[in-house]
């Protein structure tokens, strides 16, 4: 009986990971957010659900926040958060390649906005990093814990 119980479970865990490591590739870290996303998503709901030691709903709840800021990584919109005012102050880019600059943006200008868009820059990293941070935090910290 239980042969045939692992079989079944491991059947419907098969199917649950196929349509992610079948879009799998070795290109960058947004397929490794994806997989790990997966897994802690797997794991929240199984903690949620069987609830066999006192405390258990309060680590399915970090990982619920991991996967939360999983999703901002793999969604990678840090850009768009740093550069909303910018490019309402000073417009977005023009399209031309060749001379490349925002459309508000005047000979006089161009130094101005080029600092203001640096610091747009480390602001941008400085939002992913907190993120991937807060992540491994977690992680290092309570894994160990996140047995039934």
């Amino acid at each position: 009986m239980y042969l045939i119980r692992s079989l079944f479970r491991s059947i419907k865990r098969l199917f649950y990971w196929l349509p992610v490591i079948w879009k799998d590739r070795d290109w960058d870290q947004y397929f490794f957010f994806v997989i790990l996303r997966h897994k802690m998503k797997s794991m929240q709901k199984y903690f949620e659900k069987n609830a066999h030691f006192v405390g258990m709903e309060k680590e399915a709840k970090r990982m619920k926040l991991c996967v939360k800021l999983l999703d901002r990584l793999i969604i990678d919109e840090y850009h768009e958060i740093a550069f909303r005012q910018h490019e309402q102050r000073w417009g977005e880019f023009n399209g031309d390649l060749n001379n490349l600059h925002r459309t508000k943006v005047t000979p006089e200008t161009e130094k101005q906005e080029r600092i203001e868009a640096k610091r747009c820059y480390e602001l941008e990293d400085h939002l992913r990093q907190q993120d991937i941070d807060q992540l491994c935090k977690i992680i290092s910290k309570y894994v160990f814990g996140w047995w039934d």
